[in-house]
Order: structure tokens, then sequence, then C-alpha cells
């Protein structure tokens, strides 16, 4: 056992404050002490549930350091540092995470930085949950954007056909000079131009072109609105 760097008198007073007898030389009165420490350890409960945090408590933190050798030989020499830093050092109160903490030098610089290590993840949780909720605000934006892409490209093909077919009848009717491949672009133009297409005109609802939807679900079977989300759920 490790020797306790304290005067006898000393350990008289924390042998008085267990209620023990405080009579022997300096080596007896270290070894009671000690067998106080195991037998209170021993007798501690183990399988109680820990009680809730109360306003009128605080956390005691009493630290030291020994040296690393064998698991026994550590826990003897870690309950004999214990043991003379109650004797030899005076418990300081100090504020660690707006909490009270009572201990000695060591043991409140600990609490100190498990506080500190505590709120550092504490910020870390609400950045996190902030950077998830941006995320998929982004996520619908993206599939909002993906649709209404959809739609400009139709509407794009649609009106290439018709002015690629407006050129076409104009070689043909004007200039008398078209050719097979006019003939096919002026009849790709007519669908575009006298056929139907549910994306393209639902989109003249989409944008407020057109306000008649019964139109459109006389025409087409369906409202305008769904053909858009249609459109968008089949975005890559």
């Amino acid at each position: 056992m490790a020797s306790i760097s304290a005067t006898k008198p000393e350990l008289q007073q924390a042998r008085g404050n267990l209620n023990l007898d405080s009579q022997g030389n300096r080596t007896t009165l270290c070894k009671l002490l000690d067998k106080h420490s195991k037998n209170a350890a021993a007798s501690a409960p183990h399988d109680e549930e820990p009680s809730a945090e109360s306003d009128t408590e605080c956390d005691v933190v009493l630290a030291a350091r020994v040296d690393i050798g064998g698991e026994e030989e550590m826990r003897q020499s870690g309950k004999d540092a214990l043991q003379q830093e109650l004797v030899t050092q005076e418990l300081e109160v100090e504020e660690a995470a707006g909490k009270l903490v009572v201990g000695n030098r060591r043991g409140l610089s600990l609490a100190g930085r498990l506080a500190a290590l505590e709120m550092k993840n504490t910020v870390q949780d609400v950045i996190n949950a902030s950077l998830q909720e941006e995320v998929a605000a982004l996520k619908t934006d993206i599939t909002s954007l993906h649709g209404q892409v959809a739609g400009l490209t139709a509407s794009v093909e649609a009106y290439k056909a018709v002015r690629n077919r407006f050129i076409s009848s104009y070689k043909r009717d004007v200039l008398k000079s078209d050719t097979d491949c006019d003939s096919r672009i002026i009849a790709s133009g007519n669908l575009s131009v006298h056929g139907g297409d549910a994306v393209a005109d639902a989109l003249l609802y989409e944008h407020g072109a057109r306000s008649d939807y019964h139109v459109y679900k006389k025409l087409y079977g369906i409202d305008p609105w769904v053909i858009g989300e249609i459109s968008e759920r089949d975005m890559p």
C-alpha cells in the first residue's frame, strides 16, 4: 500500500470525521482508514438506479494520478492517492456548464473539460439537425426544378417543331422548292399544332395562362396538375 503523505494529527482528524477511533501511530491510522474505505465501497449498493439530479445537489469530483502497473496495484494506488488528496488538499467549489462542482484542483479541471466537451457535442447536434433540414428542403427544391425542366423541355421541343414547320411551309407555298424532308417536317409540325400535348398544355394552366381547367379535363380526361406530378415523379 502506498503511504499517505499526511501528518498524524491530520490523519487523526480524518479518522474523527469518519467517527472512527483516532488513537494509534501513523501507519496504524493509515491502515484503518484504508480498511474503512474498502468496507464502505463493498457495502455500497450496485444494483440501484441512480437517483435523478436535484437542484439542491452538486457533483463532487476528486482526481489524482498514479503510476501504471498491474490492475490490482493500480486500484490500490488509486485509493491511496485519493485518500491523500482528501487529507492534504483543500476542496474548492467552481461552476462548470452552469452547475456547481466540488473537488480538488485536478478534479475540477477534468469536470470543466467534460462540460466543455458536452457543450460542444450539444452545439454539433443542433448544427447537424439544421443541416438535415436544409438538405431535405434542397431535395424538395431539386424535385420541383426537375419537374419544371421536364415541362420546359417538352415546350421547347414542341415550339421547335412548330417553327420548323413554318419554314418548310414557306418553302412549299411561296418558294415552291420543298423537298421530301420538308414534307416530313410539316407533317411532324402539324402534330404539334393540331394534335394534343398533355404535358405542354398542362404548363399553360400551371403558369396561369389558362384557368378553364374543366376544358383540359374534358380533352385529356385528367386534371392538369396531375400531369405535373407525374412528370416530376418520372424524372431521374
